[in-house]
């Protein structure tokens, strides 16, 4: 052995186990890399599955959404179909007396007292049909935003006594009597006077329409806070549970054989809603029952 062989031989080692320690730490990264690897892998299969989950509820919520859109579509069809059924029926009745009293007045076979009988029967039929058309008139203006109101101060407590003398003599041919209460200190709103009037006739008209004869109704009217409360109850034909979250909704009237006798599109209310509450106002029913009578809130904002 020469002098060199040692200090070879003591490189050599060096170089190994430098070459060790470059593979230990390759190793090291390798499994670092593998770690950062199975990481990201991991990952994007949880992402992918959460992907998956949220497309497969997506896809639950829309399959629902339609299923509920195709059973409101089927019911808006239907509601449709039925409105024009009954707008049909509601026209077409009034329009059939006109007809058949005109036919025989013509036919000159009538006696006088029957010519009066037949013209009296004409003019209520015409009178009905105009207030149905003016009633779908009212309702569309309402529903296309073009409803228009004259602002003024108004004296509400002479306003609803007006209407109700107004409508006196039809209560007293039914035998129903009104009787009125008023707090006359507090009566000052903003409002539009004809529409005003048209909210306490199609209230008041109601009334006397459901009530029997020899019934009662009260018009209330006091100061309820910074509101006017006028209460219009009645000793008529009643609310039933079921149908007095929808007595303000549009064309719809309560399936009671009773109810079912009295002619009309259902509209009254709803035009009632929309006008008080076009005045910031709001309007209520009540009712203990069928038979039970009913009780109609309406509370408009007083001036200052």
């Amino acid at each position: 052995m020469n002098d060199e062989e040692p200090i070879q031989n003591r490189e050599k080692l060096v170089t190994l186990r430098e070459d060790t320690v470059r593979f230990r730490e390759d190793a090291v990264h390798l499994r670092e890399d593998a770690a950062v690897s199975r990481e990201q892998i991991i990952c994007t299969a949880n992402t992918e599955r959460e992907a998956s989950d949220g497309h497969l509820v997506f896809m639950r919520e829309a399959n629902a959404q339609l299923v509920i859109s195709g059973i409101e579509a089927g019911r808006a069809s239907q509601l449709k179909d039925e409105f024009l059924a009954m707008i049909s029926h509601e026209l077409k009745t009034p329009l059939s007396v006109i007809l058949g009293w005109s036919q025989l007045i013509l036919g000159g076979k009538l006696k006088q007292d029957d010519i009066r009988k037949g013209m009296q029967a004409i003019e209520r039929s015409a009178r009905a049909q105009n207030k149905l058309i003016e009633d779908l008139l009212e309702m569309s203006s309402m529903i296309s935003g073009k409803v228009r109101l004259d602002m003024q101060q108004l004296d509400i407590v002479s306003l609803v006594s007006a209407t109700v003398e107004s409508m006196r003599p039809t209560a007293e041919t039914k035998r129903i009597i009104l009787q009125e209460t008023t707090d006359r200190e507090a009566g000052w709103i903003l409002g539009d006077a004809n529409r005003m009037q048209q909210v306490f006739w199609n209230l008041l008209s109601n009334a006397i329409k459901f009530t029997p004869s020899g019934g009662r109704i009260e018009i209330g009217m006091k100061q309820s806070g910074s509101f006017f409360e006028i209460r219009i109850d009645d000793s008529g034909l009643g609310i039933s549970a079921d149908f007095l979250p929808y007595v303000f909704e549009r064309f719809l009237q309560a399936e009671t054989s009773l109810a079912r006798q009295y002619k009309g599109l259902g509209l009254g209310l709803a035009i009632v809603k929309q006008l008080v509450e076009l005045h910031g106002g709001m309007v209520g029913a009540e009712s203990p029952g069928i038979n039970k009578g009913a009780s109609f809130i309406v509370q408009l904002p007083l001036l200052p």
